[in-house]
């Protein structure tokens, strides 16, 4: 589950064609459709219950980084936008998209315009100066907003993290300690 349990839907100001299905308790999938200049399809990941007041929002000044895994659209881009309470917003653009997952790791000082102790919505989206599809499907699944309860669990031996097969050729991999490892 995403912390506070936000709601994903389809991001204000999207083509009517645009549908967004929720795959899992981390991730979802956007159908997206671009009519010309000008428009955009997206989808929000949205911190406030709408049936209550006041604005509800996520503290995430304790990350150092978001880790977001987005796939579907081959050389591609997506925007991904936070925005907090007051309607500040920051945004980046995830480059180098293709239809199997990227990983993207992205520091919080990206984000450094917005009091990220209050953000309100995620948003992710494409338009016409982002991808040369007008229609097509892309997914994104949120690995550093994951909600766990469970605690820290120290493995037995000694593993070796290894790079997935498969992984793009700028992945690399760093021991920054006999305890830890750090996957850019």
């Amino acid at each position: 589950n995403l912390p506070a349990n936000p709601k994903v839907g389809v991001l204000s100001g999207s083509t009517a064609g645009t549908v967004v299905r929720q795959t899992s308790n981390s991730g979802f999938s956007v159908d997206f459709s671009l009519s010309g200049t000008g428009t955009q399809s997206g989808a929000v990941i949205d911190f406030d219950n709408f049936s209550t007041a006041p604005v509800e929002t996520q503290n995430l000044s304790t990350f150092d980084q978001f880790v977001f895994s987005v796939s579907g659209i081959s050389g591609g881009r997506v925007k991904l936008e936070m925005e907090d309470l007051n309607g500040l917003k920051a945004s980046t653009i995830l480059t180098g998209l293709s239809t199997i997952s990227q990983y993207y790791v992205l520091s919080k000082n990206l984000f450094s315009s917005i009091d990220l102790t209050k953000v309100r919505r995620i948003s992710f989206s494409v338009d016409p100066t982002l991808t040369s599809l007008t229609t097509g499907t892309f997914s994104v699944v949120a690995r550093t907003l994951l909600f766990s309860t469970a605690t820290a669990t120290t493995l037995s031996g000694t593993p070796t993290p290894l790079i997935l097969e498969g992984s793009s050729a700028s992945t690399y991999l760093t021991e920054t300690n006999s305890a830890q490892a750090k996957l850019n």
